[in-house]
């Protein structure tokens, strides 16, 4: 398994991607759990607040960032 932390963002997220894209969800493979820890880890408070408000008016789920904004202790409204 490769380090998280030699990876770029864009690595990051072309792997998300591409393992999403196999019908993989954070639930089922633990390799892409931890991408999308790591990729939600990397973003400041403000950026996730913002990605929040942006998938919401997209009517995206917003799961990850809510559960990331939760642990990091960050009020989305």
């Amino acid at each position: 398994m490769r380090r998280l932390s030699g990876m770029s963002d864009e690595q990051i997220s072309r792997e998300i991607k591409a393992l999403e894209g196999k019908g993989f969800t954070g639930r089922t493979n633990l390799w892409l759990h931890k991408l999308n820890c790591e990729q939600t880890n990397r973003l400041t408070p403000s950026q996730i607040k913002q990605r929040i408000h942006e998938r919401e008016r997209q009517g995206k789920s917003t799961g990850k960032l809510r559960a990331a904004a939760r642990r990091r202790g960050i009020r989305i409204y």
